[in-house]
């Protein structure tokens, strides 16, 4: 940080694709190519890879893993809709996976404490347990028309709040 001097660098054989999560014991980046995605967990202040997980599924393009105290939740699916598949953060080993019928594609996640918040353009608030996946809740709004869909979807946390962006 003081001189700008690169401290460490990981390459893999795979492409990283910039979906990036950052905390002060973990960095987890994706990297692949159609058909082949992974899930690695790098030491932010070694660079050593602690460990490689194999995606079933690739990745959804702008959006990166989620970080809970055990749980790392990687958003997966396609151009139509999402979906989710979750690994134990000390050993990467698969916990969960929700096929990409979850969630559409423009929903917007969030992870705090155990849990996964999932905002959905169509109306839908769903509430997922990180450590097993289990729908905690799922809440649809009033519909409205489709002029009414927020420009953003990302739900905020502040001091115990929680604000979804939805039409009502």
């Amino acid at each position: 940080l003081t001189n700008g001097e690169a401290v460490w660098r990981f390459v893999s054989r795979l492409p990283f694709t910039g979906a990036l999560a950052v905390d002060q014991t973990s960095a987890l980046a994706v990297s692949g190519a159609p058909g082949n995605w992974q899930l690695q967990h790098l030491d932010p202040w070694t660079g050593q890879c602690r460990w490689t997980s194999e995606l079933l599924e690739a990745p959804l393009p702008g959006k990166h893993p989620l970080l809970t105290p055990d749980v790392v939740v990687v958003p997966v699916g396609n151009e139509g809709s999402s979906g989710a598949e979750a690994f134990d953060r000390k050993t990467g080993r698969s916990l969960w996976r929700h096929h990409a019928d979850l969630a559409s594609a423009a929903s917007a996640w969030l992870a705090f404490d155990d849990l996964v918040l999932i905002n959905d353009g169509a109306g839908v608030l769903m509430c997922l347990e990180a450590s097993t996946g289990r729908p905690l809740y799922n809440h649809v709004f009033a519909g409205s028309s489709a002029s009414d869909t927020p420009r953003r979807l990302e739900p905020v946390l502040r001091n115990g709040a929680l604000f979804v962006p939805q039409q009502q």
